[in-house]
C-alpha cells in the first residue's frame, strides 16, 4: 500500500515511516485495504457494496486527479 509514494520517492525525500503512520491512522479509522484482489474473480462488486458503506477502487496512476466524492 502506498504505490508511487512508497516505491517512487526515495527515503531521503520522504521517509517510509510517514506513509506507514498515515496508513495506521486510516486503519484505526476503520478503512479496510484489500490488496492483490481482482474484482469479479476474488470478490464481486455486489459483495463489496453489501460489506462496506463506501468503496474506493484505487489501481494506481502516474497522474493525479480530484475524486468527486464526499
Amino acid at each position: 500500500i502506498g504505490g508511487l509514494l512508497r516505491y517512487g520517492i526515495p527515503d531521503f525525500k520522504m521517509e517510509k515511516s510517514v506513509i506507514d503512520r498515515r496508513l495506521n491512522v486510516m486503519k484505526a479509522e476503520g478503512i479496510v485495504f484489500k490488496t492483490s484482489t481482482t474484482i469479479g474473480k476474488d470478490i464481486t462488486a455486489d459483495q463489496l457494496r453489501k460489506e462496506f458503506d463506501s468503496v474506493v477502487i484505487c489501481i494506481g496512476s502516474t497522474r493525479g486527479r480530484d475524486l468527486n466524492a464526499p
